[in-house]
């Protein structure tokens, strides 16, 4: 791997320890001030996660102010292998795969840039689902089961093939080829 990965690589870990730590204050302290890295388009959107505490008033607001890039085609090659990589590469833009983990949605799709992304949806803080669902008799299945309708109204589309691939696999693989790497770097560094 070269320098230059590497070092984007630990730069990226950094700056996601940094935006998702954010500000941290002893008890009883006032002031201070939260602290974003990166891009104007990052630091722009980690604003705007704060200020709202992750609320948005529509599903399409929503996907934007949550959507996390998991991994582009070739970070998903170094972890799974290129026969999955091509399949990956072969499913069009909006394939998705909905994972419900309580009363939140992990939705797992390809991106228009054809990456991986993931977006963990709680429907209480999109306001249209939460004003929709509000009257329902279990609230949580109603607001999911709108979040579902919302999201194929929004072209996105459940695939066998992209089900079967298994994201929330490869997220997991993802992590552990990135968290090995580190501890590999980290460790390059104490050989002696």
């Amino acid at each position: 791997m070269s320098r230059e990965k590497m070092g984007a690589e630990q730069l990226k870990a950094a700056k996601e320890k940094i935006n998702t730590e954010g500000m941290q204050m002893e008890e009883g302290e006032e002031g201070g001030a939260a602290v974003y890295v990166g891009t104007k388009e990052e630091v722009t959107k980690a604003r705007q996660l704060a200020e709202t505490e992750g609320r948005a008033p529509d599903l399409a607001s929503y996907l934007v102010m949550h959507k996390k890039v998991l991994a582009n085609p070739q970070e998903i090659e170094g972890c799974v292998g290129s026969i999955a990589t091509k399949n990956f590469e072969k499913m069009t833009a909006g394939v998705m795969c909905m994972v419900r983990r309580g009363d939140r949605l992990d939705v797992y799709y390809k991106d228009s840039s054809g990456d991986l992304a993931k977006v963990e949806i709680e429907p209480e803080k999109i306001a249209s689902i939460k004003k929709e669902a509000a009257d329902a008799m279990d609230f949580s299945s109603r607001a999911i089961r709108l979040t579902e309708e919302q999201l194929r109204e929004k072209r996105f589309r459940s695939n066998k093939d992209f089900i079967d691939w298994n994201p929330a696999g490869v997220e997991s693989q993802l992590q552990y080829v990135r968290l090995k790497k580190l501890e590999d770097e980290q460790n390059k560094g104490f050989a002696f």
